[in-house]
C-alpha cells in the first residue's frame, strides 16, 4: 500500500498507536480485521494530507525548521479567517481525521452540512493561502 518499508513500519506502529484501549480492554472482535481497517484508514488519511499540501512549483529539497513553522503558522493564520462552523468541520474532518457521520454528530448538524461546511471551508482556506502568496 505504502511502496516503502519504513512507511509500512510506521503505518502499523500508528494502527497499534490508535487502537490500544480498545485492544486492551477486549472491544474487539477480530483484532486482526481491526488493526487491518486501521491500517487502511491511515493511508487514506495520509493521502488526504498529502493533496491538502501541494509542494511549490522548483522546489527540490525539502523545507528547513523555519520554513515548515512559517507555512504552520500562515495556515494556522488562515484558519482563524473561516466561519467559526466552516473552521470547526475543518478541523474536525482534516486535523482530528473523523468522519463525516461523527464530524456531524460532533456538531450537532446533518452529514450534509459537513460536506458543505468542508467543502466552502477548505475553499476559501485556499483562496486565502494563494492570495497571501
Amino acid at each position: 500500500m505504502t511502496g516503502s518499508r519504513v512507511d509500512c513500519d510506521d503505518l502499523v506502529a500508528e494502527a497499534f498507536a490508535r487502537s490500544w484501549r480498545a485492544l486492551a480492554e477486549g472491544e474487539i472482535r477480530d483484532p486482526g480485521a481491526y488493526l487491518r481497517r486501521v491500517i487502511v484508514n491511515e493511508v487514506a488519511r495520509r493521502r488526504r494530507w498529502a493533496r491538502l499540501v501541494p509542494l511549490r512549483h522548483g522546489s527540490v529539497e525539502p523545507a528547513g525548521f523555519e520554513d515548515s513553522h512559517a507555512e504552520r503558522d500562515g495556515l494556522l493564520q488562515a484558519m482563524d479567517l473561516l466561519p467559526a462552523k466552516q473552521r470547526a468541520v475543518v478541523v474536525l474532518r482534516y486535523w482530528e481525521d473523523l468522519s463525516e457521520a461523527r464530524t456531524a454528530e460532533v456538531l450537532g448538524i446533518s452529514v450534509g452540512a459537513v460536506k458543505s461546511h468542508a467543502h466552502r471551508g477548505l475553499g476559501r482556506l485556499r483562496a486565502i493561502l494563494e492570495d497571501r502568496q
